[in-house]
């Protein structure tokens, strides 16, 4: 019989590690090897200090190269300026933050401008977070605000665009201006009934919700209201269509309704008394506006960059309104005010003072502009931002010529004007930069007068035979007078 000789044999290509003694102890050794790389070896410390407000109960701090940056101690961190933090040399490598539980403030400025930190453990017995703490990390996505926290200074979350989730602590009093501008990529922000302070523009535009036992404030359809109605302070980015403000509402805050690029109609109650600053800022759906004749002040930029915005009405109290109120509203064909006002009147679709004597706001699609005789002077922004505008006509009542008037006026090119007395204040004909030179056309015998003024760094300066060069254009095209040069 034919001996078997694979008995006792292990079956081909498996090797038993058992019949190579000396390959298990080389296995093992790396084995221990790794388990003591993995527990033994620590991050380096590479930087540490001290940061306490008071020697007495200091923190001392610890950044290591793997980015972390432990805090530990007891009591309030020191604030601190711009700059001045005590690891701002390392800023950008810091990517986490462990805070000592006993820790109970974030100093001013603390993290300011941190690029790179992601996340941040809070102390469970915080109570403040400083101003300007943790502006501007653009990389933060995590930071747990503890049931402690009574104070949200200001600026204190600026632009820290990537955080997706925020629950304001039911301990919160107070949230300092700007303290969460920026964070626009949140769901939604729950008010608590604690929170009787809100600075400007302190929260971002997303759908607000109020604790109904909130003694100071109330929302409305994802709006932010004060608790008696009287000012709106937040509309959500979301709102789409028309959008009706409630009666009682008198004050719409500065950047209310900011970047809410589907609203496409605003309806105010008649007991609107003022529009705050950038209020309607780049609303670029919005066409059309109801101002009641209780409106009275229209600030800064409060309808800038609204460029499908076609007509506007204003009431019989309009009293106050900046030049700036409509720029970058190219789309602006008529500006039309109560005759019955006493403080400004619309002259060919352009608003004016009463009596014609000062441009304030010129309607934002002309082509060609003729300024009245009436005027005297054009006012600080009062042409800016017309980027249609080819050519105009400046009368010789005009005797001052504010600054920034033309600015940006980017096809303007041909300027006459009638002064055979060139002012000093003609000189302040700014256009912005980089645009191309205009022909200006001066009276017969005042060119030398108008280039000693300056007027030449603007364009080529040419004298014109006729003492009138009067065209007076409607706001739709429409030649009223004409005369040849």
């Amino acid at each position: 019989m034919k001996r078997d000789t694979n008995i006792n044999k292990p079956a081909q290509g498996i090797v038993p590690i058992y019949y190579y003694p000396k390959v298990m102890s080389m296995i093992n050794l790396i084995i221990v090897l790794w388990f003591v790389t993995a527990y033994d070896v620590q991050a380096s410390v590479i930087a540490r200090g001290l940061c306490g407000k008071t020697r007495l109960a200091d923190i001392k701090w610890e950044l290591s190269d793997d980015g972390v940056l432990s805090l530990n101690g007891i009591g309030m961190m020191s604030d601190f300026d711009y700059g001045t933090a005590p690891w701002v040399n390392y800023k950008l490598q810091i990517q986490y933050v462990n805070m000592d539980d006993r820790i109970t403030s974030v100093g001013d400025f603390a993290f300011f401008e941190c690029y790179q930190l992601k996340n941040v453990y809070c102390s469970d017995s915080l109570i403040r977070i400083g101003k300007n703490s943790f502006s501007s990390c653009w990389n933060l996505q995590s930071l747990n605000l503890p049931n402690s926290l009574i104070e949200i200074g200001a600026e204190a979350l600026f632009d820290c665009r990537k955080i997706k989730n925020m629950n304001i602590p039911l301990s919160v009093e107070t949230i300092g201006e700007y303290a969460f501008w920026g964070l626009d990529t949140i769901k939604h922000l729950y008010v608590p009934a604690s929170v009787h302070t809100i600075g400007e523009n302190a929260l971002p535009h997303v759908p607000i919700i109020v604790d109904s036992n909130n003694p100071s404030y109330k929302s409305i359809d994802d709006i932010l209201y004060s608790k008696d109605g009287d000012t709106l302070f937040y509309c959500a980015l979301t709102k789409q269509g028309c959008v009706s403000i409630p009666d009682g509402v008198r004050y719409i805050s500065d950047n209310a309704f900011a970047l809410c690029k589907w609203i496409e109609a605003i309806v105010l109650p008649s007991s609107t008394l003022s529009i705050g600053a950038y209020a309607f800022d780049e609303c670029i759906s919005l066409r059309s506006v109801e101002f009641p004749d209780s409106v009275m002040v229209l600030e800064s930029s409060s309808f800038s960059g609204c460029t499908n915005l076609k007509d506007i009405k204003l009431g019989i109290n309009l009293r106050e309104i900046s030049p700036k109120a409509f720029d970058y509203c190219s789309s602006i064909n008529n500006i039309e005010v109560n005759i019955d006002n006493t403080h400004f009147a619309s002259i060919d679709g352009s608003l004016y003072t009463k009596g014609g004597d000062t441009l304030v706001v010129c309607r934002k699609n002309a082509v060609e502009l003729s300024i009245p005789t009436s005027c005297k002077k054009l006012a600080y922004h009062s042409v800016a931002y017309c980027t249609n505008l080819e050519r105009i006509v400046i009368p010789a009542s005009v005797t001052e010529i504010s600054e920034n008037t033309f600015l940006q006026c980017s096809r303007l090119t041909e300027i006459y004007i009638e002064n055979m007395k060139p002012k000093s204040t003609y000189y302040t004909l700014n256009r912005g930069i980089n645009m191309p030179p205009c022909r200006i056309y001066v009276p017969k015998g005042t060119k030398k007068q108008y280039i000693k003024r300056g007027l030449n760094r603007w364009g080529e300066i040419i004298e014109y035979n006729e003492n009138n060069i009067r065209k007076v254009v409607k706001s739709d095209g429409t030649v009223v007078q004409q005369t040849a040069y």
